[in-house]
């Protein structure tokens, strides 16, 4: 609606792919990159079923709200929720956000998205700081920064250079298994001279468990990502992770994700 200043968006829905996301932190294998995960919100693989609204309010300033159901994964692992059948037996999520994109440098080519939202699940909780009964609703906030710093010269249609994003989320640990989480790093495109479209990627993220007996889950990954053809990519990655869980043995990850874009 309104020249697309209004957007209603109603069905099945991955609640991460609107809320809370980083764009710089979208290729990097650790989830935790793409979204905080102290938000309990319905995403990928288990979407859920929900409405959300998308505000323009000017031309750098957003504003967007949604509510999903809050059931936790029903059915195949793979297969998402079953909407409708178990609607509102367990709550609802609702999530707001309002972000900031300036464009900043004397050309107004270094783009940046600052994000700052909040959540509130109305469904009953574990209560984890005694370990028996339940506390009515849950509820938290994020925050997330994307900036580019720096683009090579003549590199208007495929901008090439270095970017930053910060992340940061928060969440009772009374009922929240995870209570706190940090993440920041950097992309860099066009590294290597006559490959404009690869991607190296170096981040860090930090994640607070709040049973008892656990440690801080710290990790930081490398990738790079290369451009075979113009639809086939490949990314090497290495993730080294401290205290998975809070408890695991610290564990080395390498891997390669392929991805073919029809």
């Amino acid at each position: 609606f309104a020249d697309g200043d209004i957007i209603v968006k109603v069905g099945q829905q991955d609640a991460n792919a609107d809320f809370a996301y980083s764009d710089l932190g979208g290729d990097f294998v650790n989830c935790s990159f793409g979204f905080a995960p102290s938000i309990p919100m319905p995403t990928w693989p288990n979407v859920g079923l929900g409405a959300a609204v998308f505000l323009n309010l000017t031309d750098e300033l957003h504003f967007k709200t949604g509510i999903y159901d809050g059931a936790t994964s029903v059915g195949p692992p793979i297969g998402g929720r079953s909407g409708f059948r178990t609607l509102g037996d367990s709550g609802a999520m609702s999530l707001a956000e309002i972000s900031f994109t300036p464009q900043f440098g004397k050309d107004r080519d270094l783009p940046g998205t600052y994000k700052l939202g909040a959540w509130y699940h109305s469904a009953d909780f574990d209560n984890l700081e005694t370990g028996f009964g339940t506390l009515s609703g849950a509820w938290g906030y994020w925050a997330g920064a994307d900036q580019m710093l720096w683009k090579e010269p003549g590199s208007d249609e495929e901008p090439q250079g270095l970017g930053v994003f910060m992340q940061y989320g928060w969440a009772p640990a009374d009922r929240s298994a995870v209570n706190d989480y940090y993440g920041a790093g950097f992309t860099y495109r066009g590294a290597i001279k006559s490959r404009d479209t690869d991607i190296v990627g170096l981040g860090i993220a930090s994640a607070g468990f709040s049973a008892a007996e656990t440690r801080r889950e710290d990790a930081i990954e490398l990738f790079y990502k290369t451009q075979i053809t113009p639809c086939v990519t490949v990314q090497p990655d290495v993730v080294y992770i401290a205290g998975p869980s809070g408890v695991g043995h610290d564990a080395l990850l390498i891997g390669l994700r392929s991805e073919i874009v029809f």
